[in-house]
């Protein structure tokens, strides 16, 4: 568990979906091409993005579940961004509602279950959606 917590991104689909704690240094964002960050924390934008880089804040409490209709909104604005650019989903410490979100944009981008899109982002990030809250949420409530 520590080692995923040094680590501060995770590629979920490589080199298009990153999966990552809070961002301090937007250098990390700009090196590996992402054009999107999502945020998750409420606390909100510690630095300005840099010029050309999109930051939407959708804060949801730490182990609070989100309204299911805006989950998939954001979700689908997530996939959607895909056809274009890289995106990354923050928050503050990469693992759960990150993954939440990044699970569910993976299955919406790959057209495939929720479940599936759990197990690769749990391959991916060592420790995530480790909140069972989160992933019974997603594998019993929600839909594509």
């Amino acid at each position: 568990d520590m080692i995923a917590r040094v680590r501060q991104m995770y590629e979920i689909i490589p080199g298009r979906l990153f999966q990552s704690r809070v961002l301090t240094d937007w250098r990390e964002v700009t090196s590996r091409g992402i054009r999107v960050v999502i945020s998750l924390v409420p606390e909100g934008l510690p630095l300005p993005p840099p010029l050309g880089v999109v930051y939407l804040a959708w804060p949801i409490e730490d182990a609070e579940l989100p309204d299911e209709g805006i989950l998939w909104a954001i979700a689908s604005l997530g996939a959607d961004c895909l056809l274009e650019c890289s995106v990354c989903c923050q928050c503050a410490e990469g693992m759960n509602r990150s993954g939440l979100l990044c699970a569910c944009i993976l299955a919406k981008w790959q057209n495939i279950p929720v479940q599936e899109a759990i197990v690769r982002v749990r391959r991916a990030v060592p420790g995530a959606l480790s909140n069972p809250q989160f992933a019974a949420y997603l594998e019993q409530g929600c839909a594509i």
